[in-house]
């Protein structure tokens, strides 16, 4: 007889004799006394991926970090930055207890381990990262909502199958990493909701016409919510250009007119009927690109 055991990212059988049955390789379970073979396919796959996200998270961080020490100091503390401290310091706590769990559970694998060691290492570079998002930023951040997103979604999937999975066994020795996981995922939820804050009143040096997309996070510029004002401003009255307020410096005319003349004068050797392009192409070569990128998608894949 065979008892389906939950563990972070797979199936563990338990024989009538008390032992698990598990192999590294797409977590095949093969039962001793000859009982019938029992297997999960990809569940090595979905482990591979739980790893993975927090190491590239965790590389993209220290490149967002080195790029941010550079940056003057722009928005005071706070409450705001408090709070994203504590919940920093809470989901880091609850990953290191993770992993404690899976070192000490005979029913986890090495996969599950190295895991739950990544998402630790993630979670300790949220609170340097974050700081500096703060401090050196007027927006909030894009990089951090961006993973904390991912990990609750994956975190919720995982989890609500581990709970069904689970309600056939009262093994506290597997069942604990499951509510710890449920614990991590719903702080980290509510860390997206204080990171999407905007820092308008926190801003060290404005003169109170902050253009509203500058301050916009990640929710913001997907659902076009800093709109939202003008909108209503629209509704209520007639709008002139001091009610429309300043523009964000990225579409600023005479930044973009001295970055095309900077790099007109570096293309000036150039043949004299593509040094307009060339120049065009060397000023704006980001923005163009994510233009043109999104419809080549549209266009190969449709």
């Amino acid at each position: 007889l065979l008892t389906i055991m939950p563990s972070t990212g797979g199936l563990v059988l338990q024989g009538q004799d008390g032992g698990y049955f598990t192999t590294a390789s797409d977590a095949i379970a093969i039962p001793r006394n000859g009982a019938q073979v029992v297997t999960y396919e990809g569940a090595s796959l979905s482990k591979g991926f739980a790893a993975a996200i927090p190491m590239i998270f965790a590389l993209a961080s220290v490149w967002r970090i080195a790029v941010l020490s550079s940056n003057p100091v722009s928005t005071r503390g706070g409450l705001h930055l408090l709070v994203k401290q504590l919940l920093i310091l809470s989901i880091f706590g609850l990953h290191t207890y993770l992993v404690f769990l899976c070192a000490t559970a005979k029913a986890i694998s090495a996969l599950d381990l190295l895991s739950s060691g990544a998402v630790m290492i993630a979670s300790a570079l949220l609170a340097p990262l974050s700081f500096l998002e703060h401090k050196r930023t007027i927006a909030p951040s894009i990089l951090i909502p961006l993973y904390l997103w991912i990990s609750v979604v994956q975190g919720a999937i995982e989890a609500a199958y581990l709970l069904d999975v689970s309600r056939g066994t009262s093994d506290p020795e597997l069942a604990s990493p499951t509510y710890v996981l449920l614990a991590s995922r719903a702080i980290q939820l509510a860390l997206v909701v204080v990171e999407e804050l905007p820092k308008r009143g926190l801003i060290a040096k404005h003169d109170g016409q902050v253009s509203p997309e500058s301050t916009t996070g990640l929710i913001g510029w997907i659902s076009f919510s800093w709109l939202n004002s003008l909108l209503w401003r629209g509704y209520q009255g007639k709008l002139t250009l001091k009610t429309l307020g300043n523009i964000d410096d990225a579409f600023d005319s005479r930044r973009l007119l001295e970055q095309l003349r900077v790099a007109k004068n570096k293309h000036s050797n150039n043949s004299q009927d593509f040094s307009l392009l060339w120049a065009l192409w060397s000023a704006f070569k980001v923005p163009i690109l994510w233009t043109i990128m999104p419809r080549l998608f549209v266009t190969v894949f449709s």
